[in-house]
């Protein structure tokens, strides 16, 4: 899912922004399926980053994971968990200090992921994108001007499970002789 962020100086003046930093704040899970209630779903929080500069913001999941929710948790039954999502930023110009920034106002949203499984050994992945108003640690603010957005990608998961896949490894390793 890709989303185009424009921002804008409030002063009409886009070059005031390069002593502005803005930082992704993400909640623990919310929301969560009972199936996957033992994993814990950490939140990736990325550096302040410069608002007059826009980068991909990454957000992501070890594939083994994967195939550990199809087999040894979800058994075929749909999971899904949630996190809330707001920015905070830093005005260097305005005498913000660094360790105290503010949240950015309308800039909540709940990023809902579902996991699904489709015909054997398959997988539905769902992330919704949707405005909300939230609250992320100490920080509040109003839903986000854009979305709802979706996307769904389905994969073919092949990995085998626990001692299977170690076993597996070993068989397809080269023997190594000392002569």
């Amino acid at each position: 899912m890709y989303i185009v962020i424009r921002v804008e100086s409030e002063s009409g003046v886009d070059t005031d922004l390069n002593e502005v930093t803005d930082q992704e704040q993400v909640s623990n899970a919310l929301a969560k399926s009972a199936l996957l209630d033992p994993i814990d779903f950490e939140p990736e929080t990325a550096d302040p980053e410069p608002a007059d500069a826009t980068r991909f913001d990454r957000h992501r999941h070890e594939i083994n994971h994967i195939g550990v929710l199809d087999r040894d948790v979800l058994h075929g039954q749909p999971g899904h968990w949630a996190n809330d999502q707001l920015d905070v930023f830093v005005c260097r110009r305005c005498g913000m200090a660094v360790g105290a920034p503010s949240a950015i106002p309308r800039s909540g949203y709940r990023i809902t992921r579902m996991i699904t499984t489709v015909g054997h050994d398959r997988l539905r992945f769902t992330v919704r994108k949707e405005s909300r108003g939230c609250d992320v640690g100490t920080w509040t603010t109003d839903a986000g001007p854009s979305g709802p957005f979706e996307v769904t990608h389905d994969i073919e998961v092949t990995l085998p499970k626990g001692i299977e896949a170690l076993q597996q490894l070993m068989d397809e390793m080269p023997v190594l002789r000392r002569g």
